[in-house]
């Protein structure tokens, strides 16, 4: 790592709580994300940038896609970025939420997670999770009682507290308008790069750990300390060199995930995959299958969610290509949006609930390619939350 290229990471993020420290200090190791460590083997303690407190509201930009944008579908889209996040701050978007009329946004070096009300975009501080200068916050999900669950990952295993904080936070509601962040699910072996996560009709919340190459089923009692995994396959790890333009310098494997009663799909990013899990009768996991591989679509695959305008059908953001691409059951892959602009790393994707004909999704930029540029490379990370309007 020269001087140069930790100066141009400098620019962005504070180091201590940045996907930055991972990328620079693993650079060229063929290891699992947590058995990294930061620079002189511990996390540093100083209090990251976060956002202020105080609501904000941005006003949106609209843009029309142009035709050579949308590859593969004859479909007119239409694109607009809604409010941006500060790079500088440590504000990289990594996943999304939504919820009685307001986004849910991780940020993934800061341990918060921003509400932002749609369509009127006011944003505010839902959420500050407990967790270490080390750790990652990346998926979640709400459940039926409106309970927010977040993924947090490990980065360092010098770093015993932000070990010991990965896993899974419960967020719930107070009377009083704040939020309460407890650890609902851990394990002291395992589970220390949670990512992706998806409830299924009885309240089970799957999780995909993309270090780990594991999926767990966690019960709505929670498992602290107690997670263990439903399914590990060798198909839900990740493999810098399974796809060509890989250039992360660290492995991801299983990432977004949708689970159904009778099946689960994992996205698995390195590899440009959608897996299929069967669910057997007692709930245990069943076999594995691929269902796609497609490199040159599908490389970069992060979150997803069912295609609300197909119900044989699943909506995928692609943080390499970058693009956003809607995926049969059956395999068949369309690319619906693809380029930069509009995209910059987009890593999560969720449908406006109550719109269709056109249908409303709202996208994540975490624009990592431009945080993690050298400064001789001439990027701005533009990080955003951006709306695309389906026909």
């Amino acid at each position: 790592m020269t001087d140069a290229t930790y100066r141009g990471a400098r620019r962005y993020l504070p180091l201590n709580r940045s996907i930055v420290t991972l990328a620079l200090l693993c650079a060229s190791a063929s290891v699992p994300l947590y058995a990294c460590t930061t620079a002189g083997g511990s996390p540093s303690s100083a209090a990251p940038g976060a956002p202020s407190d105080a609501t904000v509201k941005a006003d949106p930009v609209d843009a029309s896609v142009t035709p050579d944008s949308a590859i593969d579908a004859d479909v007119a889209i239409t694109t607009a970025t809604l409010t941006s996040f500060d790079p500088t701050k440590g504000e990289l978007p990594e996943a999304i939420s939504f919820r009685d009329g307001a986004a849910y946004v991780s940020l993934v070096a800061t341990g918060q997670i921003a509400k932002i009300t749609y369509p009127s975009l006011t944003r505010s501080v839902y959420a500050q999770l407990p967790v270490q200068p080390s750790n990652y916050t990346l998926g979640s999900a709400f459940d039926a009682a409106g309970n927010l669950f977040v993924a947090v990952a490990a980065t360092s295993p010098a770093d015993s507290l932000g070990m010991a904080a990965a896993g899974i936070y419960r967020v719930a509601a107070l009377p009083d308008g704040g939020t309460t962040a407890t650890l609902w699910a851990s394990s002291d072996t395992g589970f220390k790069f949670a990512n992706g996560l998806s409830f299924d009709a009885a309240g089970n919340l799957y999780v995909t750990d993309a270090a780990e190459g594991a999926v767990y089923k966690l019960p709505a009692a929670g498992a602290l300390g107690t997670a263990t995994p439903w399914k590990k396959d060798a198909a839900l790890r990740g493999d810098r060199d399974a796809c060509p333009a890989t250039v992360r310098p660290f492995a991801v494997g299983a990432n977004g995930i949708v689970a159904e009663t009778d099946a689960v799909w994992v996205a698995n990013t390195d590899n440009g995959t959608l897996l299929k899990i069967a669910v057997a009768a007692d709930g245990s996991a069943g076999p594995l299958t691929t269902v796609a591989h497609d490199c040159a679509k599908l490389e970069g695959i992060d979150g997803m969610r069912p295609d609300p305008r197909d119900p044989t059908a699943f909506l995928a953001a692609n943080n390499t290509t970058p693009s956003i691409v809607s995926i049969r059951r059956t395999g068949q892959i369309t690319t619906l949006l693809s380029g930069k602009p509009p995209f910059h790393s987009p890593t999560d994707l969720v449908h406006v609930p109550g719109t269709a004909n056109p249908t409303v999704v709202l996208v994540v930029n975490a624009s990592f390619d431009e945080a993690l540029a050298p400064p001789d490379a001439g990027l701005v990370p533009e990080p955003s939350l951006m709306k695309l309007t389906l026909p």
